[in-house]
């Protein structure tokens, strides 16, 4: 049997380009492509033969749950290995219904459990490390999880707010007003049941959306 291809859709360069080098060393796929976005990933499963997806889920540009949408709706079949940020049980979850075969958090990410989740997905099977699996268990029969996808003006607005911009300068960054910025903030805020900008930025990197 002819190893399979892989796509790995991550938005951070220095992990990409790491994965393949491990991967490459372990001559287990015959090529590996990437995509930085949501969009480039599609395009790439719609042009090339991909056997298996490691997905990141929060991108810079789109989202990369929409890429998991896109994989279900085509019935494709694909497996997808999330490689995530996300720890929170919301999070987790959503990716879980969006037909993911396997969660591996980025932080605490060993070569062995990569081999491993790789391996158990490519012969069918799911793959999901103790920590998650107990989140899994837990919540598997929660029918509501809040689960936070930000929008592209959102995702800038949150990387202003955490470099400590003004209104005004984040206005001049995004290039609109600051009657705009100040209605994407109290929104944003809104979204995340957050109490002010601080519990905001708190918030974020708790869950994910900042590194």
């Amino acid at each position: 049997m002819s190893k399979p291809n892989l796509l790995i859709v991550d938005d951070h360069v220095y992990f990409r380009k790491s994965t393949i080098a491990l991967l490459q060393n372990y001559s287990i796929f015959n090529k590996i492509w990437e995509a930085e976005s949501a969009s480039t990933a599609i395009q790439r499963i719609q042009t090339h033969p991909i056997h298996l997806i490691f997905l990141d889920a929060r991108l810079q540009q789109g989202d990369g749950l929409d890429v998991a949408d896109y994989i279900r709706k085509q019935k494709s079949g694909i497996p997808m290995i999330a490689i995530t940020s996300y720890s929170d049980a919301a999070n987790l979850m959503h990716l879980v219904r969006a037909g993911v075969h396997s969660i591996l958090i980025k932080a605490s990410l060993e070569p062995n459990e990569m081999l491993e989740a790789i391996q158990s997905v490519l012969i069918g099977k799911k793959y999901f490390p103790l920590v998650i699996r107990s989140v899994v268990e837990d919540n598997l029969y929660e029918e509501e999880l809040p689960v936070i996808r930000l929008t592209d003006n959102e995702k800038k607005l949150l990387l202003s707010l955490k470099r400590g911009h003004t209104s005004k300068e984040i206005a001049s960054i995004m290039n609109i007003t600051v009657a705009t910025v100040d209605t994407y903030r109290k929104r944003l805020i809104e979204k995340t049941q957050s109490s002010n900008v601080q519990d905001l930025i708190g918030f974020a990197y708790r869950n994910g959306l900042l590194d």
